[in-house]
């Protein structure tokens, strides 16, 4: 069985969770078909990235006993430019618009290090919701007449509520991305937070209070993303090493999922000029609309 690539997924599978296909490829059919980021030609289809799929599969497809998500945290790392933040939008997205059995009244919260990366993953939905079709029909203006299954945009606030009826009964979805300095906005009972480039949030007093805000909820998770940074006693760096312990056999822990894009810890200066290398960290480098390697060369050639 190729999905059982570890001690724990073994031990995942001993404790009753199970691997089903079909929930990765709901989500991946989601962004492909209706996924429209700002920076794409609305009319040109929108397609993941192999990598994407994977840990998208690899998120969904695993269910514990009950069939909610098996992980309750996941843990991403790559160079910039792979299409890191795109993940978290997806998922964010599709925590906020399709309703998941268990999951009611979804509370959404993107917590990124400054306020131009917390409107980057903002923005990314709202014009997702914008350019399309299935959507933009119930796209309410604040100050309209209501609808009963309404979606409103607040930019100001970088703000999206979802307004629906679902089996007879009104729900609200909210999703909203704010700074990681942003003290007082973690709120309570979250089912899904992201926490985009936390290595290199500054003060660790927002992840103390997001780390268990979603106790409250059966299929709450929490999606850790971001860039390798020097800060070893930083919070992201201990999540990679409980990571690479799962990867070792040494770390049992069933309820994390993670993909590592790193080169080898024993790297050395000079190897830092090695393409070979490149491909490690950056997973996207030379696919068709990403970054090509002439380009990342020439970055990297400047930045010596």
């Amino acid at each position: 069985m190729e999905f059982i690539k570890t001690k724990a997924d073994q031990l995942a599978l001993d404790r009753g969770c199970y691997y089903e296909p079909k929930y990765g490829q709901q989500v991946i059919d989601f962004a492909e078909s209706l996924f429209r980021p700002q920076y794409i030609d609305p009319n040109e289809p929108f397609v993941l990235n192999p990598w994407q799929r994977d840990y998208l599969n690899g998120l969904y497809n695993w269910r514990n006993n009950e069939g909610y998500l098996r992980a309750n945290r996941s843990v991403l790392t790559c160079g910039k430019k792979n299409g890191k933040s795109l993940i978290d939008a997806i998922v964010a997205a599709h925590a906020l618009l399709i309703p998941q059995p268990g999951v009611f009244s979804p509370e959404i919260r993107s917590f990124s290090t400054a306020k131009e990366s917390a409107e980057q993953i903002y923005w990314t939905i709202a014009t997702t919701l914008v350019r399309s079709e299935a959507y933009k029909p119930f796209i309410r203006v604040p100050g309209k007449a209501k609808k009963a299954n309404e979606i409103i945009l607040l930019d100001s606030q970088l703000k999206i509520i979802v307004k629906r009826i679902r089996d007879g009964y009104p729900e609200m979805s909210v999703f909203k991305s704010c700074a990681a300095d942003m003290m007082g906005q973690v709120g309570k009972n979250l089912s899904l937070v992201i926490a985009d480039e936390l290595s290199w949030w500054e003060n660790e007093s927002t992840w103390l209070e997001l780390e268990h805000s979603g106790c409250a909820r059966k299929s709450a998770l929490i999606v850790c993303s971001s860039t390798a940074s020097n800060n070893v006693d930083g919070v992201f760096y201990r999540m990679v090493e409980e990571c690479h312990g799962i990867q070792q056999g040494t770390n049992l822990d069933i309820n994390t999922h993670f993909q590592l894009f790193e080169p080898p810890s024993d790297i050395t200066d000079a190897d830092l000029g090695r393409g070979e290398y490149w491909k490690m960290a950056n997973p996207s480098l030379g696919l068709p609309g990403c970054q090509t390697v002439e380009a990342f060369r020439a970055e990297y050639e400047r930045k010596k």
